[in-house]
C-alpha cells in the first residue's frame, strides 16, 4: 500500500569508514544493491549506510548511490556541530540527497537516560533463576540493582507508554517550530529495530501511540 520503505543496505553491515580501500566498500554496496533488486524486484528507493556513517575519502560511492538510490540516511555527525539537520544535503556534490536524523529525537529515545529507561518498564536483563528466561521485574529506576528490582505491572507500564508517547509528539512539534525553516523541513527519528519489542519490550506500543497522535497533527506530517 506504500505506507512502508524498505531500504538496501551495505551487505554485511560492515562499517564502511573503516573498511581497508574503496574497492572493498564498493563490494559491499554493490552486493547489497544486487540482493536487494533480487529479493524485492526492484531498485531500492533509498539505501541505509551502516551505522549511518560516512567519511572524507569514500566519493567513489557517492556516484555508485547516486545512480542506485533515491536518498541515503546519515547520522547527525556527519555535518559541523550546530548545523540544520532538517534540510538533505548531497554527498560529495554528485551523490544522492543525504536525509539526516535528527539529534535530539535520537537523544529522546536511544540513550541510557531517555523514555525506555523509565521505571515501570519491563526490565531486560533480569531473568529468572530456573533458566526459562522469563522476565517478572520492571526497571523500578535508574540505580536499582538487578537483585532490588520491583514486580513488573503490565497495567502501569501501558498507562506510562501514553504519557510518553504525548511527551515525545510535543517534544518532536517544539523542535520543528525551532527550525529557522520550519516549512517543508524534514525531522528523522531512525532507531535500531531492535530497540522495539526486545531491548524495550513495550516499544511497539509506544509507536503506535506516537503514529496515533501523530495523524492530523497541525503542525507535524509522516511521509515516507
Amino acid at each position: 500500500t506504500g505506507r512502508l520503505e524498505v531500504l538496501a543496505s551495505a551487505a554485511t553491515h560492515a562499517f564502511l569508514p573503516l573498511l581497508a580501500s574503496g574497492a572493498d566498500r564498493e563490494r559491499q554496496v554493490r552486493l547489497g544493491l544486487r540482493h536487494h533488486r533480487e529479493w524485492f524486484g526492484d531498485g531500492p528507493c533509498g539505501f541505509w549506510l551502516p551505522e549511518l556513517a560516512w567519511s572524507e575519502g569514500m566519493g567513489e560511492l557517492a556516484g555508485l548511490l547516486g545512480r542506485e538510490a533515491g536518498y541515503v540516511v546519515l547520522n547527525f555527525s556527519a555535518l559541523p556541530p550546530g548545523a540544520d539537520t532538517s534540510r538533505p544535503c548531497r554527498l560529495e556534490g554528485v551523490g544522492p540527497p543525504a536525509i539526516l536524523r535528527d539529534r535530539v529525537l535520537h537523544d529522546l529515545v536511544w540513550t541510557w537516560e531517555s523514555i525506555p529507561s523509565h521505571a515501570p518498564y519491563r526490565e531486560f536483563h533480569k531473568r529468572d533463576l530456573e533458566g526459562y528466561g522469563f522476565q517478572y521485574w520492571r526497571i523500578s529506576g535508574p540505580d536499582v540493582p538487578l537483585d532490588s528490582k520491583e514486580t513488573y505491572r503490565r497495567e502501569e507500564a501501558l498507562a506510562r507508554v501514553e504519557e510518553d508517547a504525548s511527551f515525545f509528539v510535543e517534544r518532536l512539534a517544539e523542535r520543528a517550530a525551532s527550525l529557522p525553516r520550519p516549512e517543508g523541513s524534514l525531522l528523522l527519528a531512525a532507531y535500531d529495530t531492535e530497540i522495539f519489542g526486545h531491548w524495550w519490550f513495550e516499544g511497539m506500543h509506544w509507536l503506535e501511540a506516537v503514529l496515533r497522535r501523530l495523524e492530523g497533527h497541525p503542525l507535524l506530517e509522516l511521509i515516507t
